[in-house]
């Protein structure tokens, strides 16, 4: 947390986010490395991880695909694909079995 306010303040933004991307899920990795590299002590080991990153996504897209593909078929009709994660009100299917959102 102490080294985001640092640099939050030497960036003047109002918010940083700090991921480790050896930890991170392939797609955020990916979305991470297509931003401003700000830093790097070897330009050429960072250009090689930006290509590994980029092909473990790029081997796991027909996958992330086919799971989207799965989450959007389970989601009540007439609902937003964010509905179910926030437990939208109302959406979706009548509990007490009317059938109707």
């Amino acid at each position: 947390m102490q080294l985001a306010a640092e640099l939050e303040g030497f960036f003047g933004a109002s918010g940083v986010d700090l991921v480790i991307l050896t930890e991170a899920d392939p797609f955020l990795a990916a979305a991470v490395i297509r931003g401003e590299r700000l830093f790097a002590e070897d330009s050429y080991l960072a250009d090689e991880y930006d290509l590994y990153v980029l092909r473990r996504a790029g081997d796991l897209a027909p996958l992330e695909r086919e799971r989207i593909a799965l989450i959007l078929e389970s989601r009540p009709e007439g609902c937003p694909p964010s509905a179910e994660k926030f437990r939208v009100q109302g959406c979706g299917r009548d509990p007490a079995g009317g059938g109707k959102p």
